[in-house]
């Protein structure tokens, strides 16, 4: 039975990050699906930022973030601290990136991997727009630090911890946010970052014989590194 539900899960994650490409605009900074209000959380129907500061944006938060939009043009933040963070998050976001990156290739494992990357290069593109929009350059680039694990429980265990850690401090984000449009911006991808949290503490309960190699029919098999 739990390996029947995962499977459901991860099948719904497929078809989401599906939707999720469908709706979003090619090219540049633009928009990615919503599925109604706040199956994650966040900042749920009637208590979004953007609610608070009396501005909406497509649908609003939703199962997978909402829609999601960044201006051409935003006011900079007055708050040094909160740019700051904002800069912090994003090379959080790059070094998730690349640690998810490197552990697909290694283990060959396209679940949950590839709706995550996916999105994670979302994050990067909205925040990097975000930074574009306030008329400021986003940090440089650097090499990510990766983690070489031993295993793919390993992996999905890295990958928990670099998904928790990042939840407070969009949290921190989206309160302290000085404009509608950048809370909403935040607050679509604290959505997402909650969905892979639970996708990796998904995948580590379930234990021997449950990864995700190729070749090995379409949504799992056993896995050597489990």
């Amino acid at each position: 039975m739990k390996r029947k539900a995962f499977v459901l899960l991860l099948s719904l994650g497929m078809f989401l990050a599906w939707v999720d490409g469908v709706h979003s605009q090619p090219g540049g900074v633009g928009e990615s699906d919503g599925m109604g209000p706040g199956m994650m959380g966040g900042y749920g129907e009637g208590n979004t930022p953007g609610n608070r500061f009396g501005t909406t944006d497509g649908m609003g938060p939703g199962r997978m973030g909402g829609w999601v939009h960044v201006p051409e043009s935003l006011p900079a933040p007055r708050n040094p601290e909160w740019l700051r963070r904002l800069k912090g998050i994003l090379a959080l976001e790059r070094e998730s990136l690349g640690q998810y990156e490197s552990d697909q290739a290694r283990f060959h494992a396209p679940m949950p991997y590839g709706m995550v990357i996916a999105q994670e290069a979302n994050h990067i593109r909205w925040i990097e727009g975000l930074m574009t929009a306030y008329g400021l350059t986003s940090p440089a680039k650097s090499a990510p630090v990766l983690i070489r694990n031993g295993s793919l429980a390993e992996a999905y265990k890295v990958a928990r911890k670099m998904e928790a850690d990042l939840l407070p401090r969009y949290e921190w984000l989206v309160r302290n946010a000085e404009d509608g449009d950048t809370a909403q911006v935040l607050n679509a991808i604290l959505l997402q970052s909650r969905w892979h949290l639970a996708l990796f503490e998904h995948a580590l309960r379930m234990g021997q014989g449950v990864g995700f190699r190729r070749g090995a029919g379409m949504m799992g098999g056993a896995d050597a590194g489990f």
